[in-house]
């Protein structure tokens, strides 16, 4: 249903150009010289046709938990000049169009008695089908309006809308990939292949933050004019207005106020519509495309505006690592696009687990909590009640430690021992697990710049020091491996023998019972994992008032003695201070289920080496405390960059061509190796190191300079003869003086006769 148009101005014939995007070869016939823009370019097509370019469209990046559209995954090109087959809009190469030709707009009306069945009006479909649909388009700002307006007020919603469908613009499955997108996945891929997987994770996480869980893959264009409702919940718990009323009288309400001209097919009572205004709590009117909503307006001129006013009222999608795939990455070997769609897909995972926020969803039950998007069970369950035993957290140490001793910040007993130990009653449990035969590690690196001042001899006859300074770029590493554990009652214990919980905070988020990365009042921090801490206290007296119901911890590699299912684990509720009961048998356990006991909820502690780590606390315990915002990626300190790592990345492709990154623009260049055989071209591929002509005023320089050196050579040489020839004299004269001696001078008195 679409159609290809180049149409020359001079031939009328039409010529499909098909070279890639922004290239700016020629076409036949030959184009106008007053068209400079470059094939590919939508203004190119636009000296051939007067069109519009159809703005809404697929191919970008899609948050699944906000319902915001992110950054853009596939590329788009116009250089086939593609249109609508209206020839209204301008499309890609891409993407193309089923039209959707309605005579009337569609009308509907709908009714959310409950603040969980409430459905998105422009991503309806992609939160649907969706994984973790429960979830999905909780953290949306139309979501969180409605939650809020519902439980608070304690209303139910009626919508009404108008929707006019114009499009479904689809892209084609052999879509390529955009640039920068494809260039941040062969940055992962590089960092699997040098074996730099916690770089790779860290690098997963943030493609997630940026381009979002799914890719959109189908828009519906068009526009819709929406009306939500809030009435009191009490209109449909007295029953003196049904669901069907409801919507008749919110669909008539909001027609006439549109003046809508068609006429409405319902009998509507004057006495229905009036008890629907007066339990009126709220009412908003919501425009997508067409013109902003202002007074007198109507259905026909909202109508009438929606040329080039069109906007997306649904979009359809798969998960963002189905196109991380072969086809879209043909150079790189099939193992490797496995690996990195796999990571890619854990790190969307994560995203959604983390802001998986379990607890009591009934806002009629005493133990909501409304900032719970999945129901857990804890809205009727009995409450048990546990003693904290305290943490502490063991650290070995490696041979990397120049940028310090890690340990000395995470290394810590447990304050109730005073030693890496339980006390009597209670069972250590180690949190994270070794994975793969090896501990949970802390890494730390920066960079030192050192500058020293150098001095030689230098000006005539070298009586001169020439100093410069010279600085080094020095390179500090650290890594330790940390093992952090937790004190789980396995028997009786005394009463007020445990700690008090203050809640937890970590290097990026708050203390929710703080609003701050800090603990209440008598309580202090311990280190707990890598990047977390864990407020405890013993002093009962004054910090009580600020503790939290404990229920354990539990993460990825380990679970939750305390949620073990044994009545000899529990006890009546109560707001004394909470102590087990006798006999227990958990001694030995340290794996019980990954979930939180009856009557307590999880929450997110950290995500500690790519494991998460959660833990409970008594039901509703922080409702009040805090709203709870969307957490997004990526969930640990960046790695630590270790000394083995080389600074350029490369990766291996199918038929061993090597990428390599261009540090100037980020992108990745196919390498080229020069042989024996290689033409005279290849001569001129020279590497940064290797010399390059020599400009004239350094020639000069040069010159001068070996001038000077030779007058020193020549004055050296000529004091060196000097000198040698004076010594020789001096000897001569020594020798001459031992051989010949003064006859006035008697060489021995006893034994000489004169001569006659």
């Amino acid at each position: 249903m679409t159609r290809s148009f180049c149409n020359d101005l001079h031939s009328g014939k039409p010529a499909i150009a098909t070279q890639p995007a922004m290239e700016t070869k020629s076409i036949w016939p030959p184009l106008p010289w007053w068209n400079k823009y470059p094939v590919g370019d939508p203004k190119f097509c636009f000296f051939f046709h007067d069109v519009n370019t159809l703005e809404v469209l697929p191919g970008f990046g899609w948050d699944n938990l906000l319902n915001i559209e992110m950054g853009q995954v596939l590329a788009t090109n116009y250089s086939r000049c593609k249109t609508t087959a209206d020839g209204k809009y301008l499309l890609p190469d891409n993407a193309f169009v089923i039209p959707v030709k309605r005579s009337k707009v569609d009308m509907s009306s709908e009714v959310f008695d409950r603040w969980n069945s409430y459905t998105s009006t422009t991503a309806h479909s992609i939160n649907l089908h969706a994984s973790y649909s429960v979830v999905s388009g909780s953290f949306a700002e139309d979501f969180k309006y409605n939650k809020e307006k519902q439980v608070g007020d304690k209303a139910v919603t009626t919508r009404v809308q108008l929707r006019h469908f114009m499009y479904v613009v689809k892209t084609h499955p052999e879509s390529s990939l955009h640039p920068v997108f494809k260039s941040r996945l062969m940055q992962i891929a590089a960092e699997l292949q040098n074996n730099r997987t916690k770089q790779a994770w860290y690098s997963a996480q943030l493609l997630v933050r940026e381009y979002g869980t799914h890719i959109i893959t189908s828009v519906d264009a068009g526009a819709a004019l929406v009306q939500e409702t809030h009435i009191k919940e009490n209109v449909l718990k007295d029953k003196s207005l049904s669901a069907h009323d409801l919507k008749v009288a919110a669909t008539a309400t909001f027609f006439r106020s549109l003046k809508f001209g068609a006429g409405f097919g319902h009998n509507v009572s004057n006495e229905n519509v009036h008890k629907f205004e007066k339990s009126r709590t709220a009412s908003r009117v919501l425009t997508y495309g067409g013109p902003p909503y202002r007074s007198k307006f109507s259905v026909q001129n909202w109508e009438n505006s929606l040329t080039n006013e069109l906007v997306a009222i649904d979009r359809s999608g798969d998960p963002l690592y189905y196109v991380i795939n072969s086809a879209t990455l043909p150079s790189l070997p099939e193992p490797t696009v496995f690996r990195l769609a796999k990571i890619v897909q854990r790190a969307a995972r994560l995203y959604y687990k983390v802001n998986t926020v379990a607890g009591c969803t009934d806002e009629t039950s005493p133990r909501f909590n409304f900032d719970a998007n999945v129901n857990d069970g804890s809205c009727h369950a009995t409450q048990t009640n546990f003693t904290f035993g305290g943490v502490y957290q063991k650290c070995y140490a490696s041979r990397f430690n120049s940028a310090g001793n890690l340990c000395d910040e995470l290394q810590h007993k447990n304050p109730l021992t005073g030693d890496f130990s339980c006390p009597e009653g209670y069972e250590a449990v180690e949190l994270l697990k070794p994975q793969s035969g090896e501990r949970p590690v802390v890494t730390k690196s920066y960079h030192h710049t050192h500058c020293r001042k150098l001095c030689r001899p230098c000006g005539f006859f070298l009586l001169q020091d020439c100093c410069h300074t010279s600085c080094q770029n020095i390179f500090h590493y650290s890594m330790v491996y940390i093992a952090p554990y937790w004190c789980a009652a396995a028997m009786t214990v005394g009463e007020n023998s445990g700690m008090l919980f203050g809640g937890v905070y970590t290097s990026h988020d708050p203390n929710p019972v703080t609003g701050a990365q800090s603990c209440p009042h008598r309580f202090y921090a311990l280190p707990f994992g890598s990047h977390s801490h864990v407020c405890v206290s013993d002093d009962y007296e004054l910090g009580y008032q600020f503790s939290l119901r404990f229920g354990g911890f539990f993460s990825c590699s380990s679970g939750n003695p305390l949620a073990v299912p044994n009545k000899n684990h529990q006890q009546k509720s109560g707001k004394t201070t909470p102590k087990t009961s006798p006999k227990g048998n958990l001694a030995g356990i340290v794996n019980g289920p990954q979930s939180c006991p009856r009557g307590y909820t999880q929450h997110l502690l950290s995500v500690d080496n790519e494991c998460e780590i959660n833990y409970c606390v008594k039901a509703n315990s922080l409702a009040k405390l805090s709203r709870t915002a969307v957490r997004r990626p990526p969930y640990n300190a960046r790695p630590g960059v270790s000394p083995k790592a080389t600074k350029t990345l490369m990766v291996v492709g199918i038929n061993g061509e090597v990428w390599y990154r261009n540090n100037s623009n980020a992108d990745w260049t196919l390498a080229s190796f020069a042989t024996q055989d290689d033409d005279d071209s290849s001569e001129e591929m020279v590497s940064e190191d290797q010399t390059k002509p020599m400009s004239q005023g350094a020639a000069i320089a040069l010159s001068v300079c070996a001038t000077v050196l030779a007058g020193i050579l020549a004055v050296a040489v000529y004091v060196s003869y000097k000198r040698r020839e004076k010594t020789k004299e001096y000897r001569a004269v020594s020798l001459k003086e031992v051989l010949l001696p003064d006859e006035k001078t008697p060489l021995n008195n006893n034994n000489t006769s004169e001569i006659s």
